[in-house]
């Protein structure tokens, strides 16, 4: 049973840079075509749930941006709840244009005195989990250039065909997103997606974004600039583990067996 994600450079990276705290920073400079691109984001997801809901006003941003990639916190009230935040994970091209877009964000309700939002862990890699087991996270990727229109399988469509598959059901009614993890090096993107059911069984895929030639996945070449579901299931300790010398993507275990399958944007 996959249980936790490894990777070889991860644990190299998170020795070197044990002692480094990092901070995200708090907005002061960006301008309001680049707040409205934000806004325009996460209307297009509000209104796939409630089509009279909109963000009303954009109360702060705090944003970590390093090359080409950008990770933001935005805090926002809409018509109908205020202080609602997104972790929001951007990648642009060369012209400065936004490539690829994520949305995380978690609703519902906390059995204490603590509200339903984000808890956010810094550094390498990041993490994104809710705060408390009542939440829901949602999973959102989008297309920026069709207009953010939600690709047909989202992380939870996902997440569902992992766990029949890893507990060999058909019955996936009650399982939820708890927390998304984002790695990136020179070579691959990944999110490493975690899921859990109410009896609390546990365990992950990941979603996969070749940067160059050469990344592989069970013997398979992935293709520069698209994602792909990676996912591993078996009877063994079973989970993806991805090795940055060789550009390989493969199965920790024997007896696992590996699906890769690309995820298509709406047209």
């Amino acid at each position: 049973m996959k249980i936790k994600i490894y990777f070889a450079l991860l644990t190299i990276m998170s020795i070197i840079f044990s002692c480094k705290t990092e901070k995200l920073k708090q907005d002061n400079t960006i301008d309001i075509v680049n707040k409205s691109s934000y806004v325009d984001g996460i209307n297009g997801i509000l209104k796939k749930y409630n089509e009279n809901n909109s963000v009303v006003e954009i109360k702060n941003i705090l944003f970590d941006k390093e090359g080409l990639n950008e990770f933001a916190i935005v805090t926002f009230d809409t018509k109908l709840k205020k202080n609602m935040s997104f972790a929001v994970k951007r990648e642009f091209n060369d012209q400065g244009l936004v490539a690829d877009e994520i949305f995380v964000y978690c609703e519902g309700s906390c059995t204490s005195d603590d509200e339903c939002g984000l808890d956010i862990s810094l550094g390498l890699p990041k993490t994104v989990t809710c705060s408390c087991d009542k939440c829901k996270m949602i999973y959102t990727h989008t297309n920026p250039n069709k207009i953010n229109k939600i690709n047909s399988n989202n992380g939870l469509s996902f997440a569902k065909e992992s766990y029949k598959k890893t507990f060999n059901t058909e019955n996936a009614d009650d399982v939820s997103i708890k927390s998304v993890m984002f790695i990136e090096n020179d070579k691959l993107s990944i999110q490493e997606i975690t899921y859990q059911d109410k009896k609390g069984n546990k365990s992950a895929f990941i979603i996969a974004n070749a940067k160059v030639k050469g990344i592989t996945a069970d013997g398979t070449a992935l293709e520069v600039a698209k994602d792909f579901v990676v996912d591993c299931t078996g009877s063994c300790d079973c989970r993806e583990r991805f090795f940055p010398a060789t550009g390989a993507i493969e199965c920790t275990c024997s007896p696992c067996k590996m699906t890769v399958t690309e995820i298509k944007p709406v047209e």
